[in-house]
């Protein structure tokens, strides 16, 4: 078990040196980085906006019974499905 994790640290090592190597000649990786960072952020925002906007999206109705208010309507479901494929698409 001990040799699994000695030759797992060794092979750490070298993709660490690899990977500072490839930095120390492309600068501009470090920009990249926290660029993706921000629109994949932006992605998964825009995809909730999306979701509490399609679920939000129908008829209020209220009884007296009721405590809230509830949106009827099924419309909801397809776009539910395009959003998710949208979401895996910008994956």
């Amino acid at each position: 078990m001990t040799m699994y994790y000695k030759t797992e640290m060794v092979m750490c090592g070298v993709f660490l040196k690899h990977a500072a190597a490839f930095v120390k000649t492309k600068l501009s990786i470090l920009i990249v980085i926290p660029v993706f960072m921000l629109l994949f952020a932006g992605l998964l925002g825009v995809f909730l906006f999306q979701l509490l906007a399609f679920w939000s999206a129908g008829d209020l109705t209220h009884s007296v019974q009721d405590t809230y208010w509830y949106t009827r309507g099924n419309g909801a479901v397809m776009w539910t499905v395009l959003d998710f494929f949208e979401l895996i698409i910008g994956l």
